[in-house]
């Protein structure tokens, strides 16, 4: 019904993006996924980021963003994005790896000051804006390297507020984070 609700709504409209969110959410059970997999999802994704693309410029539109990122979990499954990783040979492993997640409208220098304090303390911290030794900051698929980031941690700390649990992308990392059980 929601495949259905996306290939026939404006690419511009709240109802759209709404869509789209929704289906990106049950990427997270494996059964939905399977379910929607087998209702070609995968293939419409890929249809609606094609017509997204013919889009101006200039027309920034948010679901362009949510087409790529459900595209890309529809495709990875858990074990091939945890093959896909490469983790530099030389780097220690016995070292913890930390993960960060937060939303950047709420105390940010919190976040700030708690990495470099880790980081101090000889822990790889990765926070999107400036990444870590094992994965590069934020930048192309916000989906990808985030995923990358989790699957390689050890821990995941949340910065929860209700800035982050108004955003899309901080919901997406949180339920990752828990999907994987970080």
């Amino acid at each position: 019904l929601l495949l259905k609700l996306i290939q026939e709504a404006l690419p511009s409209s709240e109802p759209f993006e709404l869509a789209l969110r929704t289906l990106a959410n049950f990427t997270f059970n494996e059964e939905a996924k399977e379910q929607m997999m087998e209702g070609g999802a995968l293939e419409t994704m890929n249809q609606i980021i094609e017509r997204l693309q013919i889009l101006p410029e200039g027309q920034e539109i948010p679901a362009r963003k949510v087409a790529q990122d459900l595209a890309f979990m529809l495709a990875n499954t858990d074990d091939g994005l945890r093959d896909s990783i490469e983790v530099d040979p030389g780097w220690e492993s016995e070292q913890a790896r930390i993960m960060i997640s937060y939303s950047w409208a709420e105390k940010k220098q919190n976040v700030v000051a708690l990495t470099q304090m880790l980081r101090e303390k000889g822990y790889d911290v990765w926070r999107d804006e400036d990444g870590s030794q094992t994965v590069q900051k934020m930048m192309g698929s916000s989906m990808e390297i985030m995923a990358q980031a989790i699957e390689v941690a050890n821990f995941v700390i949340v910065f929860v507020s209700r800035a982050y649990r108004d955003s899309y992308n901080c919901k997406l990392e949180g339920k990752y984070a828990q999907t994987r059980e970080r």
